[in-house]
């Protein structure tokens, strides 16, 4: 069941993608006193603690349901848009980036992220929000009732 649900949104958005933003991840760390930010992708971890900071570069595209494990403490997902108009001010500001990440080192591969740059400054409000509700909007009943299960 889990993998239908995953192939939902493959087919819905237009590069196959479940995540429909940044495909690499982010860093995670448990809340811990003394744990530092260090960059969006990794943490600071106290030296007296028996941690480490990882993340998570992989195209998520091909992700292996197998390595999926189950986790019992809270976690926090990382919300890149919560709705039309802070997706709109996102990308807006955000303005016309490049195709990669660390000055050039790491290419974004085809995906919404890059496709909301694309569409931002060029289409009328009208096609904005019908390209945003194709990729990132759930509103088919049924369907919903499936990915809740």
């Amino acid at each position: 069941e889990s993998s239908q649900r995953l192939d939902f949104w493959k087919k819905k958005t237009n590069h196959g993608q479940y995540f429909i933003a940044y495909d690499i991840g982010k860093s995670i760390t448990r809340v811990i006193k003394g744990a530092i930010p260090t960059n969006v992708h990794k943490w600071k971890i106290p030296e007296n603690e028996d941690l480490k900071s990882m993340s998570a570069v992989k195209d998520v595209r091909s992700l292996d349901l197998e390595k999926i494990f189950e986790v019992s403490d809270t976690f926090i997902l990382h919300y890149v848009s919560c709705g039309f108009d802070w997706w709109k001010k996102k990308y807006e500001i955000l303005g016309n980036f490049p195709d990669a990440w660390f000055g050039g080192k790491l290419k974004i591969h085809p995906s919404f992220h890059l496709d909301s740059r694309n569409v931002i400054s060029d289409k009328s409000e009208e096609e904005l929000l019908e390209f945003y509700r194709s990729q990132a909007v759930l509103e088919d009943a049924e369907e919903i009732e499936k990915q809740k299960k």
